[in-house]
């Protein structure tokens, strides 16, 4: 069937084609990835009522109903989560740093929006952190906020609604 040299040579092509196109395909993949059950990083957002005591000059006025914003950061990875931040984006509340959430001032674009430090998140480890907000104008807000950490993981939390009177 094969009896020209031509037809031999051009297999011989074909079939070197074939066995190098694998060895580079067997080389070159990706690693397989196992990927976790669970996400890396979870984030919840819960908002309560609370409200501020006001001292000094503005002590006769009325004390500021404010709302407090509380994440829940889960770190379910084996290692620690450093430079973890939480982006509030701007949506024409005020807001007010606490313990365990501190004002980042060092941003890296030029953006309207609210970034506070939380720190590192232990392996298996729950952080709590909470923000105070408050806006004199009553409207209703739908916001969701952003986590990111030094180590590329970013998560989004839920949706809440946060009614101002």
């Amino acid at each position: 069937m094969i009896s020209s040299p031509i037809k031999r040579f051009i297999i011989a092509v074909f079939v070197f084609n074939v066995i190098a196109a694998s060895m580079i395909y067997l080389f070159t993949k990706p690693p397989k990835r196992i990927y976790p059950y669970n996400i890396p990083l979870e984030a919840t957002l819960s908002i309560s009522p609370e409200t501020i005591r006001v001292t000094g000059e503005t002590a006769a006025e009325k004390p500021l109903n404010t709302a407090r914003l509380t994440f829940t950061l889960t770190n379910n990875t084996d290692f620690t989560l450093n430079n973890v931040k939480i982006i509030i984006p701007s949506i024409g509340l005020d807001l007010l740093e606490t313990v365990g959430a501190r004002r980042d001032t060092n941003l890296p674009w030029k953006s309207s929006d609210s970034v506070f430090s939380v720190g590192s998140i232990l392996p298996d480890k729950t952080k709590i952190a909470t923000v105070s907000a408050l806006s004199s104008i009553p409207n209703t807000y739908l916001f969701r906020t952003w986590i990111t950490t030094k180590e590329g993981i970013t998560t989004t939390t839920n949706q809440e609604t946060l009614r101002i009177e």
